[in-house]
């Protein structure tokens, strides 16, 4: 217990330290903004005409001892796996988690919710308060009212 309010001490101080200095500024912002734009958008410039010279250079491996027909169809197939690798990502990152033993799981009724939270507060009193003090002294609002 000593160890926890002696971590959460010196978070305090620091918090109390690192309270007067100056925000960051308007300026300093916008430009870090428009340089990540610009990056990312290089970026994808720069992948796009790699791509295009990996398709090119199969076209033109594939091309002498496949034919024509047969570069256009080995390409069309490497360019279309990559497509399907790319879709499956994509359908992988945005579908919806699915939530288990969410339906299992007992509703607390806002009253039990209520005195739980009390006894944590009865139970915690110094963190509770030190925590308030450190995320109030991290908002840094300019107006003192």
């Amino acid at each position: 217990m000593t160890a926890s309010i002696g971590s959460i001490a010196r978070l305090a101080a620091a918090g109390l330290a690192a309270y007067g200095r100056p925000a960051v500024g308007v300026r300093a912002i916008s430009v870090r903004t428009i340089v990540a734009a610009v990056c990312s958008v290089l970026a994808v410039w720069l992948g796009l005409a790699g791509f295009s010279c990996f398709a090119a250079a199969l076209w033109i491996f594939t091309q002498p001892p496949l034919g024509t027909l047969g570069a256009t169809l080995v390409t069309a197939t490497a360019l279309l796996a990559v497509c399907a690798a790319l879709a499956a990502t994509a359908y992988a990152a945005i579908r919806p988690r699915s939530t288990t033993n969410s339906a299992q799981a007992p509703q607390a009724s806002p009253d039990e919710l209520i005195a739980q939270g009390l006894q944590l507060f009865k139970e915690h009193k110094g963190t509770v308060l030190l925590t308030a003090l450190v995320a109030g002294m991290m908002t840094e609002t300019n107006s003192r009212s």
